[in-house]
Formats: structure tokens, sequence, C-alpha cells
């Protein structure tokens, strides 16, 4: 984690050099021009190598002209001058550097070289530095602009708030920016994404504290500014823009500290497709990464997940308004049945409920509405009732049934939120979170009135929907971390695979599992065809055969399988043949023969480690066989972690149904424990473990019984003693 503090003189300097300062650079002229209209109050120096007049300005040929003391250097000259403007930063004195100049990693190779002097540079001197290739940032908290975007121009920033009465933008920087002055930071690595949804977030009520654009991340790295958000009291909402993380292993010590901070983090995380990743690549050096281990480390934290921006933006703005829901209940009234019926779809589908509303709810509620309205959930008030929808939302908020509220109205006019406001200043001061659809074109009067009250509007069913399942999220306690297992399996693993080489046969594994409680199948390895008769005998018939060599992962594809092996004439013979099929194929490092018991199949499963994503070692649950005709998804999820947790995952797949199970889900429970056992195997092995591949496991639908079949892993490198 980055230290407390660490940028704070960056992100609030005292005074800025603009290096490359110049009359015919738009973006110098947009960044001097919006210090002078944010008023900030600490010392800008221009500098520019021919001396040269800027608007009027003196300026300096080097910064080791300028007398004062200077905290922050703006860099706008071309990326092959960066270096040296940089190692005269160093000599100044000067510890922060923001480089806004391109032609860096994002255009290739030569560029590349470019930015790997500019990272030694910045970490041989310890200047601080966010870019190359960024749009700077804007630090409301403290009236900073540190760049050219018009998006944080005081005209453009102006334009959203209206003077009440002539309708016009308020005039008033001070005001202004007090007004805009707020509790979300959005930090991207893309400045023009950055800047553009703090214009669109302010039109909507956002308010922020932060905008940062990290570019290319030379130096400072995205989770670097995350983490500083994180501490921040002025900030409870990050959003963030996510292209790939440098240090990705850092991310979910820093989703674990903003749930502590009570700091809600929303991130939009591209790079689904090979498309995405392929842009994401070229656009600022990033490697996407593995989405779906992204997703895992996200729910796992209470991180709400954005599809795309305008869902980033709809969430956050809730999370920033209104509390969060406690749970996924949520109430409708409506003055349309026809929008109320399309936002009651819109929530079935990302998964949350219309509940009944308690009958002395309803009585209250027909009590004052005319008798052909609807009084059960989504309540349509209806155009004839003497109340207005608010009135009767108020009612409807006290029910113990109900965790989240949603006024259905029109905004195409001020005179309706007129009436519904006494209601809805109320609520607002509720416990339970107030969302507004208008499904009509609002007034540009209303959204005002309604930002200035500060709840949350959406004009499509589909966002109003996720973007109360994002205060769901938000509102999720999320489990406590889990105790790692202590070493023995760590010590198991190099008893069992010191010297293995990356790929280790199925025997060897099943030892550590063994040695970290899970069941495996009765077995033992024969080095010759004796062996294997008096292991069978031992087992029992029939028997399965299978050959173990680090060069035969994938066993069955290359003929080294026998199953259903039913007596000692049959298991010579097919012993043979399984040695003879291994030779065809080349394999040398045959270990033995796996001489196994067969397992009667009642369903099958598929359980694995997964540890290539850089964000630590994860635990999938597949399903096959039969499984797949109950239910077809899968799960990912972060390790180590307990037995209740992996019970939660079972039950989130819809496995205590398939399991038959009695009120207590008791034949869940060896499919929750073995879960839990393997989360700690890859823990105690995410330096050395990259993929471990349990298939099938065979679970027991009736007696709940589980048992691995069959098993490979795959090391990053052979494991020593040291």
């Amino acid at each position: 984690m980055t230290a407390t503090g660490a940028l704070d003189r960056l992100l609030a300097p005292r005074s800025v050099a603009v290096i490359g300062a110049s009359g015919r650079s738009t973006p110098a002229l947009g960044l001097v021009q919006a210090l002078d209209d944010y008023a900030f109050g600490g010392a800008v120096h221009l500098v520019n190598r021919r001396g040269a007049e800027v608007l009027g300005r003196q300026t300096f040929t080097t910064v080791s002209e300028i007398p004062d003391p200077v905290d922050l250097a703006l860099v706008l000259v071309p990326a092959s001058g960066v270096a040296d403007a940089l190692r005269d930063c160093a000599d100044a004195g000067i510890g922060d550097a923001v480089v806004f100049s391109s032609g860096f990693a994002e255009e290739g190779p030569a560029g590349a070289v470019l930015q790997a002097e500019v990272a030694a540079i910045a970490a041989e001197t310890g200047i601080r530095l966010l870019g190359p290739n960024c749009q700077g940032f804007l630090n409301m908290s403290a009236g900073v602009p540190v760049s050219f975007s018009s998006s944080l121009s005081l005209e453009q920033v102006s334009s959203h708030f209206l003077d009440p009465e002539t309708g016009r933008p308020l005039e008033d920087p001070a005001r202004v920016l007090e007004l805009a002055r707020g509790p979300v930071a959005m930090v991207a690595q893309s400045g023009g994404l950055a800047f553009s949804l703090f214009n669109k977030g302010l039109a909507r009520g956002m308010r922020f504290s932060y905008v940062v654009s990290t570019g290319n991340e030379a130096n400072i790295e995205l989770l670097d500014v995350m983490e500083h958000m994180v501490e921040d009291p002025s900030t409870r909402v990050v959003m963030a823009y996510v292209e790939g993380l440098r240090s990705p292993q850092r991310l979910a010590a820093l989703a674990a500290r903003a749930r502590e901070t009570q700091t809600q983090l929303v991130i939009g995380k591209v790079g689904r497709s090979v498309a995405a990743a392929r842009a994401a690549l070229s656009h600022t050096g990033q490697l996407a990464g593995d989405h779906a281990a992204y997703e895992a480390v996200f729910d796992r934290y209470g991180v709400i997940s954005a599809a795309d921006p305008e869902e980033m933006l709809d969430a956050a703005l809730a999370v920033s308004l209104v509390p969060p829901a406690a749970g996924p209940r949520a109430a409708i009234v409506s003055l349309s049945g026809g929008s109320a019926v399309w936002l009651a779809d819109a929530l079935a589908d990302v998964g949350l409920e219309l509940p009944d509303l308690d009958p002395g709810t309803e009585r209250l509620i027909a009590g004052l509405l005319p008798s052909y309205a609807s009084t059960t959930n989504p309540v349509d008030v209806s155009g004839g009732a003497d109340v207005g929808p608010a009135e009767v939302l108020a009612l409807v908020a006290e029910d113990p049934n109900v965790d989240a509220l949603i006024l259905v109205t029109t905004l195409a006019r001020k005179q309706r939120l007129t009436v519904d406001l006494p209601a809805l200043e109320k609520l607002k001061l509720g416990p339970k979170p107030v969302l507004i659809h208008t499904y009509t074109e609002p007034a540009a009067s209303a959204v005002q009135a309604l930002n200035q009250l500060g709840l949350p509007m959406y004009q499509s069913p589909a966002r109003c929907a996720r973007a109360l399942r994002a205060l769901v999220v938000a509102g999720r306690q999320v489990p406590a971390d889990e105790s790692a297992a202590a070493d023995e399996t760590r010590d198991a693993a190099l008893r069992s695979w010191t010297g293995a080489s990356p790929t280790v046969p199925e025997y060897l594994v099943k030892q550590v599992l063994a040695a970290a409680g899970v069941r495996t199948t009765r077995e033992t390895l024969a080095r010759d065809v004796d062996e294997a008769v008096a292991a069978a005998l031992a087992i029992g018939y029939p028997v399965a055969l299978k050959i173990q060599s680090p060069g035969l992962p994938h066993k069955a594809a290359a003929g080294g399988v026998a199953l259903g092996v039913a007596d000692e004439q049959e298991l010579r013979q097919r012993f043979q043949t399984l040695l003879d099929n291994a030779a065809t194929h080349g394999v040398e490092d045959v270990h033995g023969v796996l001489v196994q018991e067969m397992v009667t199949i009642s369903s099958e499963l598929i359980i694995g480690i997964q540890n290539t994503s850089g964000l630590g070692p994860m635990v999938l649950l597949g399903l096959g066989g039969s499984m797949v005709e109950v239910i077809d998804r899968s799960v990912l999820y972060p390790a180590p972690f307990s037995v209740d947790v992996a019970r939660m995952l079972l039950q989130r797949l819809g496995l205590h149904r398939a399991a038959r199970t009695g009120p207590d889900d008791e034949r869940l429970t060896p499919l929750a424990e073995l879960l839990s056992r393997v989360s700690h195997v890859a823990h105690a092995l995410r330096d050395d473990l990259v993929e471990l591949d349990l298939n099938p496991v065979v679970w027991d639908l009736g007696t709940g019984q589980v048992v691995v079949a069959d098993a490979v892993a795959v090391l990053a490198s052979s494991i020593d003693e040291s």
C-alpha cells in the first residue's frame, strides 16, 4: 500500500511550474487559464526555453532560474525532451511532476524506450510522476485544476448550476466551485473519459472531490491514487476506469481497506473481449488481465462493477446520494401503470425482488387511493388520486418487507415535483434509499430541484434497476478475512513435489490434497505389473489404471487410462497397453501406473485453482455430466475462504436444490468443506501453483459424500526446499 499522504504535495501543490508554456500551445494555454479561473492561490511559474512572454507574463528558460520553491512541475514538452526536463526538476529540488506529453509506450517500442528512461529517472531521483500521456487532475476540494481539459473549464462547470431567479448559469466562480464540491473521486487510465464523466456527473447532481488521469503510469499507478482516495476524508465514493493494473496483487487489499474506511469503489474494468484487450494495450501499454478474476475480487469485497460508463455514473450517483440497501426487496409507487410494469421487469432482470406489501400497509394505501388504483406492489396511484405518489411512498417506506423505494413519476414540469417535495425531503432523511424514475423527458428546472434535494434520478427503467442493484451490493455484508491455514500444506508439497517439473502428475497432487484433509480415491502407484496386481487385490476389482507422468497431463486423450478393469488377466494386458501408448506418444518419464478404485458416479463436478491473473489464487467450481441439466453456471472466488463462505457459494449456484437436502443443507457440508480446504491449498501454494484441476470430483447427491477422482497441477517452476 502507498504510504498515507504520499500524494499530498502532488495533488495539493502550493506552487507550480509550467514547463513548455507557449502562446501557441493550446494545452499550455488551457492549463494556465484553468489555474486562473479557479483562483489557484499559489505561484504559477512559466518555463519557456526561449524566454518568450506567454499571456503577457514573464517566463524562465529553465526551472533552475525560478527563485522560489516549486512543489509541482507540469511538463508539456515533446516526448524526446521529457527526460531532460525531469532531470532539471530533480536538480532544482522539485519532487513531483505531471507529464502531459504523449509519444511513449502507447506508440510502440521506440516510445516504450523513452518511457523506460522516464521511469528510471523517477526511480533514481525520487520524483513522484503522474503520466506520461495523461490529462492531469482536478483537486476540487482544494480548488487546484491541473489539466487542460475543456470539461473542467469554469464555463462548462457553471452550466450545471442555474440561478433560481434567472434560470441562467451562476456567475460567481467561488459559489460554482462550492456547489460542485462533494464526495466522489474519479480515477482513470483515460484522461478524456475521466473528465467526460466528471462533466456528465455534474449534470446528474454528482459532486466531486477529485478527478485524476494516470495515463501510462511510468511511476504513479492507478492503485496508488485509489489508495490515496480511500484514505481521504473528503471522498466516500471512488469511480475507477481500469484497463489493466501493473500491481494487480494489491487490488484485494485496497478493496478490503475501502470497506474499512466506508469508501465505496465503483470500478469499470475493460478488456473483456480480445479486441478490447488489444485496444487497451495500444492505448496505455497495459495488459488487460483476467476479467473473471477481477469480477471475483469485486464480488468478494463488495466492489460495484460497472459494465459501461453510464452504469458507472448511475451507480456512483446512487451510492453518493442515498444510503445502501439492506437487501434486494424493492417497492415501486408509480403514476404510470405501464412504466411500473416495465420497471418491475427491469428489477427482475438484475436479480432484485418486488415483495408483497404487509397487509397493514395495503390497507393504509387503500384508504388514500381511488378504488381503481392498485394497492399491491408495484403501487399504481393513477392520475385521479387526491394524494401525490410521494405521500404514498412515505407509507410504503414503513413496510418491514421493503428495503428500497422507487418513485415513478413525470418530471416534464417542475410543478409535479413541487407537490412531492415535502414527502421526498422526509424520505431523504430515512434509512431506506429512494430512487426517482421519470418516464417523461425532465424539465431543466425539475432536474435542478432534484439535484438540490440530493436524490438520484433515472430516465431508463434498466438504468434505474442497475443503480438499485449497486445499492444492494454496497449494503451487503462481506465475509471476514479467513485465517490462513498453517504451513502443513506447503510442507507436504515440499516433500512430495521437490524437483517436480512444472506439471505434477495425479498421484503426487493427491498426496498434498490428502495432507490438507481432502478425500481422494483409494489408490497405489505400481512400478511394474506385479505391483499393480497386488494393489488391485488390496483395493478390490474392478479398478482403474492410469499412466503417471509429468509429460502426459491429459492421460485419457493419449490412451493412458483404462477403466473398469475386472480381473488379473485383463489388468496384465491393459497395463502393457498403457505403457505402449505412452511410448507411442514419446513419453519417457513414466513414474508408474496408478491403480485406483472405481467410483460410482452420481454427479460430476470440476474444482480448480487459477493463479494466472496476478490478483492472487482463485478457486473455481464448475458443474459437469448430469449436473449441467440442473444448472450450467460456475463460480470463481478468491482464496482462502471458510466453510460458511463455501456453503454460500454452493447455494448461489443452486446446488442445495440439486442435493435434495433438508432444511439445514446437511448434504452440502462435505462439498463445502472440500471447497474450503482446496482454497487453503491455493493460498498455501500461492507462490508456486499456477493451476490445479480436480476433474472429476464425484459428489453423491444422496449422501452428500464427495471424493476427488482425478487431479493434475501446474507449477510456476520446480519447487525446491529453499
